[in-house]
């Protein structure tokens, strides 16, 4: 294995020791922080593959740490929105819950630390559930490794350790969770939280972030804004975002090419479309500034295949595709997944096409809401 998900961030932790990772808080005092969590581990005997719930819409310093800790310890992590039902979180069967900085710790067996294994699970989250049961997605350290490096290969040094994001997407959402926290904590950048989780974007201008990962719900409402007039632009941008704000990233659902002509051409800020889903930790393809082609989702990332169904369904294959949903946990406490691949190849649900080798989307399978 190259290196699993906890050893890729603290060798970012040692490395930018004393810069400042999350709000103002160093990477230093995150490090105290994994410790911490780790020593609660091994007084209350946690044992491999152990799951440990963090169930919140606010985000802190303590959900990080513990989630480092949880996978240095070969624990799982789940992330799950507060008003997440009952049924979910018993179906985990956690060892210990975080909910809102309050832990809760259930009984176990004897703890008993082996070497990490790539394929070991490493993160449970759940899809939206809005026209079906909410299935549990479950990722494994190669799998979302795979695809942080992907990203940085793709994005070469253009996002470095002097960079700084505000974080307006939920870490219960995989795009919010790896394309940002994650793998900006492994480049050393400086993650700022926000204190209002349902209204986040009054506060982006006081933090002055250089990146942005967002929605085109977010874009949406700024361009529909009654102050976004052309004599406004460099007020409202100034007013918004602060003065340091060099890109974004957009994803989640499609993004309509008149939001990203807009903020390019109004605001001088470039966006930058990507195509993922939940099952592929998350991202197939992405565009960036080295390589950005308007109306498409970028180029495939690397180590990504993809094939046409007759449907013109797209397929993929990778090292970040899923290990398969959560199906069970037995007695011994082993998560036992429902693999749905056929020799590998993960159906999207979407339509789509490669032209010069980027990716375009063209619709949906079925009228279904993705992450």
């Amino acid at each position: 294995m190259k290196t699993p998900l906890s050893s890729l961030l603290l060798k970012s932790i040692y490395k930018h020791y004393s810069r400042p990772c999350l709000n103002y808080v160093s990477y230093s005092n995150l490090f105290e922080s994994i410790q911490h969590y780790s020593k609660i581990f091994k007084t209350n005997k946690f044992q491999p593959f152990d799951r440990v719930v963090i169930q919140s819409n606010t985000k802190s310093v303590d959900q990080v740490a513990l989630m480092v800790a949880t996978w240095e310890a070969r624990g799982v992590i789940v992330c799950l929105p507060q008003n997440c039902q009952d049924s979910i979180v018993s179906k985990v069967k956690p060892k210990l819950i975080l909910k809102e900085n309050q832990i809760i710790l259930n009984d176990s067996k004897v703890y008993s630390p082996k070497p990490i294994d790539e394929n070991d699970p490493a993160l449970i989250l759940f899809t939206s559930g809005s026209t079906a049961e909410p299935k549990g997605v479950v990722l494994s350290h190669r799998n979302i490794v795979s695809n942080i490096e992907s990203i940085q290969n793709l994005n070469k040094d253009y996002i470095t350790e002097k960079d700084r994001s505000f974080s307006i997407l939920p870490w219960f959402h995989c795009y919010g969770l790896v394309c940002e926290l994650l793998f900006l904590l492994s480049k050393g950048a400086n993650v700022r939280l926000p204190t209002n989780s349902k209204n986040p974007i009054p506060e982006i201008k006081f933090h002055r972030p250089t990146l942005l990962f967002t929605v085109p719900k977010m874009l949406e409402r700024i361009y529909k804004s009654r102050w976004n007039k052309p004599y406004m632009s460099p007020l409202l941008k100034f007013y918004l975002f602060g003065d340091r704000l060099r890109m974004m990233s957009v994803g989640g659902s499609y993004c309509h090419p008149l939001y990203l002509d807009h903020f390019e051409q109004r605001f001088g800020i470039p966006i930058y479309q990507g195509f993922g889903m939940t099952e592929t930790s998350p991202m197939i393809s992405l565009n960036s500034p080295s390589q950005n082609l308007k109306g498409s989702v970028g180029q495939l990332l690397e180590n990504v295949e993809i094939k046409f169904d007759r449907q013109g369904q797209v397929l993929t294959r990778s090292p970040s595709v899923m290990l398969g949903y959560l199906d069970y946990i037995d007695e011994n406490n082993i998560i036992h997944t429902k693999n749905i691949l056929e020799n590998g190849w993960l159906p999207t649900g979407d339509n789509g096409f490669l032209k010069d080798d980027y990716l375009f989307i063209n619709g949906r399978i079925k009228n279904e809401y993705k992450l």
